[in-house]
């Protein structure tokens, strides 16, 4: 399979690398073909609810529309309210998960805040992210990129202590720039800075 494009006079370089890299695309095959959800991480509290909802619930519809994915804001706010309801802690750490069909899941577990505010380790990334890869700007269950490079790090030592929070092992976070990739590796509980 063979891309390329035609150069004429006005062609501007950058553009056509993008027509190219565009026209590749098919190769990755599609989203659909993909098993992968959507999601958000919220953190809720008894006095003021859902921390920046409307923020979440912004990020979700547009990261629907880029991935074709069907999006009912109305139905997530009443998955929320009917979950919100059964919460007996004073802070929960919430997962909203949307499916493809529009299907939404929500887990919950107790959010154990920490005082101080815990210290964070970085590491560089060993290799520069791809910057065509859609999944690095929109949260996923598609997390392979994140778990092959943590790995790595914690291969090598340097991803350092991982904190175990109620079973769950802590999971990279990543700064994006144009020229270079970051991970964290932190003694926090898994969902910060996702």
């Amino acid at each position: 399979y063979g891309v390329g494009g035609g150069i004429v006079w006005d062609s501007d370089a950058d553009d056509e690398y993008r027509e190219c890299v565009d026209k590749s695309r098919v190769l990755l095959g599609s989203f659909a073909d993909r098993g992968f959800e959507l999601l958000e991480t919220l953190r809720w509290n008894r006095v003021d609810s859902f921390f920046l909802l409307a923020e979440h619930l912004d990020r979700l519809r547009d990261s629907a529309e880029y991935f074709d994915f069907r999006f009912d804001r109305a139905a997530v706010l009443q998955a929320l309210a009917r979950l919100e309801q059964s919460f007996t802690d004073e802070h929960c750490r919430v997962r909203l998960l949307l499916a493809r069909n529009g299907t939404i899941r929500t887990e919950q577990k107790p959010l154990q805040l920490s005082d101080p505010a815990p210290a964070y380790r970085v590491t560089l990334a060993a290799e520069p992210v791809e910057a065509a890869n859609p999944f690095l700007y929109h949260k996923t269950t598609q997390r392979d990129v994140y778990e092959q490079d943590y790995r790595a790090a914690d291969t090598s030592g340097r991803a350092g202590n991982t904190h175990n929070f109620a079973s769950d092992q802590l999971r990279p976070r990543r700064i994006y720039g144009r020229t270079s990739s970051m991970k964290w590796a932190s003694d926090a509980p898994s969902g910060y800075g996702k």
